[in-house]
């Protein structure tokens, strides 16, 4: 069974190197940021909602109905699809 973090880290390295390296600061950002601190909401400041849907992370897709059952072979074929350079 594939944990949230590994499907997280899995669909970043589908991002383009630069929205990589954002949504890593974003994510280290959120690690080291002590725990009794409290973020300071802005009317300016994007929610992550906003930053996630910017990123791509966020949004929908039309697949096939059990697809919950054979995604390793689906994305395996994407996969290679999108990278065969013969």
């Amino acid at each position: 069974m594939t944990t949230l973090l590994e499907q997280a880290f899995t669909a970043a390295t589908q991002l383009p190197q630069e929205r990589q390296d954002e949504l890593a600061q974003l994510i280290l950002q959120e690690i080291y940021r002590p725990q009794h601190q409290q973020v300071n909401k802005a009317p300016t400041q994007k929610s992550p909602l906003q930053i996630f849907t910017e990123l791509g992370l966020v949004g929908c897709f039309e697949g096939e109905p059990d697809l919950s059952a054979n995604y390793k072979s689906v994305v395996k074929s994407y996969i290679l699809k999108k990278h065969d350079h013969s």
